[in-house]
């Protein structure tokens, strides 16, 4: 390229690396040039890095960010680096072969703004290891706001408001039961849905078994509360709750409006234009619960048939509830309803 054209660089950016797999067997160049024809110089990235703006650098420091904090587990190839870590960043950069460029990468990591907080009067347990533990439902919710156009800026700014909001809230796994009011304000489209989805998927990841939001007082503002979080938090796997999408029967297509010719249902995660998050082969292991909706796209404990009963599994018997190895297995029930 003679110019270099940042749109087109974001672009392919894009397509090679997808946040729904961390797959780092290969450079970035070499992903570019194999797979989608496209030559991209280290000069042409470095001039990308230093003059893009954020909307343009997004996918690749999405990218770095998204692989920086995985689980290892989640990253081909194996990687004996701990998430988060010096070791992990320069791993990353030396498996996308670029690690000559980590001070430009470094540059363009989001400095997410401070967040007003009233109360500072709480005890410790959000710690970071214990948010790394098992980050499943926050690492999905953040390829959702990658995949719907939010800057890493941005993602980084609703990740720290939502591990503000679970720092003052009380350990679900503590022996203890210590009641714990708060109270979040934001103006109108400030991102507030953004926000509890984001409390939502990390309250998830560190062990609350049961979510209630309040969605509304009207039906419609309901059905449209239910059918985000199903589409970025939920996915398909809680919305099939087990049945298999080729067998429904007429009962089954009649319990939810997504199997009744729905265009954005028929479209799958992992095909372009595909907005309903599939969570993939970990969902439903340890640490990685089922979710279990309450209420549906069609139902709430207002209407004529009313919701899915709450039924607690108590995996282990031997062992309260509120125990970490009951909790990783434990569904969390979810629910949406009006009030």
């Amino acid at each position: 390229m003679t110019s270099v054209d940042y749109n087109e660089i974001h672009s392919k950016i894009a397509e090679a690396l997808p946040l729904s797999t961390m797959r780092l067997r290969r450079s970035l160049y070499a992903v570019m040039d194999f797979m989608l024809d496209y030559t991209l110089t280290p000069e042409e990235l470095a001039d990308y890095l230093r003059h893009g703006d954020d909307a343009q650098v997004q996918p690749l420091i999405n990218f770095v960010l998204a692989a920086l904090e995985a689980k290892s587990d989640v990253i081909e190839p194996d990687t004996d680096t701990a998430p988060s870590s010096k070791e992990r960043l320069d791993w990353v950069l030396s498996q996308l072969g670029i690690a000559e460029l980590k001070e430009l990468v470094v540059d363009r990591f989001p400095q997410a703004e401070p967040i007003v907080i009233v109360e500072e009067n709480f005890r410790e347990w959000y710690t970071d290891d214990r948010e790394q533990k098992n980050p499943n439902y926050w690492n999905d919710y953040v390829r959702v706001l990658s995949r719907n156009g939010w800057d890493a800026e941005s993602i980084a700014t609703v990740g720290d408001q939502a591990r503000q909001v679970l720092r003052r809230l009380e350990d679900p796994t503590a022996e203890h039961y210590r009641s714990t009011r708060g109270l979040v304000v934001g103006y109108v489209q400030s991102g507030k849905t953004a926000n509890f989805s984001a409390v939502t998927a990390k309250a998830i990841d560190a062990g609350y078994r049961l979510v209630i939001i309040l969605a509304g007082t009207l039906k419609n503002l309901r059905e449209q509360t239910q059918r985000r979080l199903d589409k970025e938090i939920f996915g398909r796997e809680a919305i099939l709750d087990g049945r298999d999408e080729d067998e429904l029967t007429p009962r089954d297509i009649k319990s939810e409006v997504y199997f009744e010719g729905d265009q954005e249902w028929e479209t799958p995660w992992n095909e372009r234009g595909g907005t309903f998050l599939s969570h993939g082969a970990g969902y439903g292991q340890n640490g990685f619960p089922k979710l279990r909706r309450l209420t549906t796209s069609k139902n709430d404990y207002l209407s004529a048939s009313g919701a899915n009963p709450i039924v607690v599994l108590h995996a282990d018997t031997d062992l309260p509830l509120h125990a970490a190895a009951n909790l990783d297995k434990t569904p969390c029930l979810v629910d949406a309803g009006l009030f």
